[in-house]
């Protein structure tokens, strides 16, 4: 099994560069999935997806869940803390029997943004360039309305929440607990502890004991 693990924010991979060589973080990108895809033995059926990822570039992260649907792969994602935006898209690349997360994990989905308007700025802003700008803007807005419907629609077709109620927790753009991720169809399950039980420990101690005894039992023996 290949396990990829997604820990940082979804950008593109110029953004990447920067990120690395002036802030000292990270980020993944298109390329970063098709080279771990690529790496991966022809024998090797499953991929293991960790997510701890707040999302990112919807450009990238959709080129990211195609990779991973196209790459005819068993694929299993467990959210493993923070499961946000593009993360969530990327998060129903695997079907609804193989998504987990852990109890204390959170999902957030919400509709897309831009972190500023891209317009052509002018000195002075005469009527004529003031049309041109509110054009672009709208614009800007009719782009976000066609990728806030993709994501919703993808969300109905791979999840069992109805479309209103989705729109709705977008809307609102909060976090929600793995519950009432399980409710609207996002994970199937939460995963329990792995560390050792009580019991198992006792068993442990007793096996100890039995031994000390033998051990002391071959000592007198000996003596």
């Amino acid at each position: 099994m290949a396990i990829l693990k997604i820990y940082n924010d979804i950008v593109d991979e110029e953004s990447k560069v920067i990120l690395q060589d002036w802030c000292g973080t990270d980020g993944i990108c298109y390329k970063d999935i098709t080279e771990f895809l690529n790496s991966i033995s022809e024998d090797d059926k499953e991929i293991d997806i960790r997510l701890h990822c707040r999302g990112g570039s919807c450009v990238e992260g959709w080129a990211i869940y195609d990779a991973l649907r196209r790459s005819g792969k068993e694929i299993t994602a467990t959210i493993e803390g923070e499961c946000s935006s593009m993360a969530t898209i990327i998060l129903l690349a695997a079907p609804l029997e193989r998504r987990f997360a852990y109890k204390n994990a959170h999902i957030c989905i919400h509709n897309p943004a831009v972190e500023f308007i891209d317009t052509d700025w002018f000195d002075r802003l005469t009527a004529d360039n003031l049309d041109k700008t509110a054009e672009q803007i709208q614009n800007q807005a009719k782009s976000l309305r066609m990728e806030q419907k993709k994501i919703l629609n993808l969300y109905v077709e791979r999840t069992s929440g109805k479309e209103e109620d989705l729109q709705a927790l977008m809307n609102k753009d909060i976090y929600i607990d793995t519950e009432k991720a399980i409710q609207l169809g996002f994970i199937s399950s939460t995963l329990a502890p792995t560390t050792a039980k009580r019991k198992k420990s006792k068993l442990i101690n007793s096996n100890f004991t039995k031994m000390s005894r033998k051990e002391r039992k071959i000592q007198v023996k000996q003596g």
